[in-house]
C-alpha cells in the first residue's frame, strides 16, 4: 500500500518541481504560483500518508524516531504559517503566544 500512494505523489511533485524550474518552458508569474500551490498541497498530502502509515508502524511497535536538535521556535512557527491560512478561510483568529525560553529541543522534528 505504501508504494501505491506514495509512487504518484512522488511523481507529482518531480514533475511540478521540473515545471517550476523552468525546465519545461518558462511560466509565466500566476502558473508559478499555481504550480507552487499543486506541489505543496502534494507535499502535504505525503506528509499525512506517511503520518497514517507511521500508525500501523507504532502499532506493530516498529515505529523509527530520527532524533535531531533542532529551533522549536521555528518549528512552531511553521505550523503556524501553514494552519493560519486555513483558519482565516473559516473565519477563525489563531494567535499563538510562545515562551520567550522555548529554545533548541532534541527530538523527532517531523513527529
Amino acid at each position: 500500500m505504501s508504494h501505491e500512494l506514495r509512487t504518484p505523489l512522488n511523481s507529482i511533485i518531480g514533475f511540478t518541481g521540473i515545471m517550476l524550474q523552468g525546465m519545461a518552458g518558462p511560466l509565466n508569474e500566476e502558473q508559478s504560483k499555481q504550480m507552487g500551490m499543486v506541489c505543496s498541497s502534494a507535499e502535504h498530502l505525503l506528509a499525512l500518508i506517511n503520518d497514517v502509515l507511521d500508525l500501523s508502524k507504532i502499532e506493530a511497535g516498529q515505529l523509527h524516531l530520527d532524533t535531531e536538535s533542532f529551533d522549536l521556535r521555528t518549528s512552531i512557527e511553521k505550523v503556524i504559517d501553514t494552519a493560519r491560512p486555513l483558519a482565516e478561510k473559516k473565519g477563525l483568529a489563531l494567535e499563538v503566544d510562545i515562551a520567550p525560553g522555548i529554545a533548541t529541543i532534541s527530538s523527532d522534528r517531523r513527529r
